[in-house]
């Protein structure tokens, strides 16, 4: 069974906002993260424990070519992801722990 994967408002800008500054730097390259945000999205779906966990339900799931980290919750009731935080690894913490914890 996969889950279902909603990503927040919050998020979402923090994609919109990472594709724009991918783009601007190397045409495609905000396309190529945006595809790589959806094959993690679709991790998310089939294993949505992947990552590790930060606290009680609270996960980080890595990408794999870009520096940046996805924060999620689950739901096994509802059999629901919802991706919270989409950051850059090298930003301050305190930028997303206040959305999060």
């Amino acid at each position: 069974m996969n889950w279902r994967v909603h990503v927040t408002v919050q998020a979402r800008v923090d994609m919109h906002k990472a594709v724009l500054w991918y783009e601007e730097q190397q045409p495609n390259l905000g396309e190529r993260f945006a595809q790589e945000l959806e094959r993690h999205f679709v991790i998310l779906s089939e294993r949505p424990l992947s990552g590790r966990r930060v606290k009680a339900n609270i996960r980080r799931l890595s990408m794999d070519r870009f520096p940046y980290v996805l924060f999620c919750t689950y739901d096994a009731e509802a059999g629901m992801v919802d991706v919270l935080v989409i950051c850059h690894t090298s930003r301050n913490p305190k930028t997303w722990q206040d959305r999060i914890l």
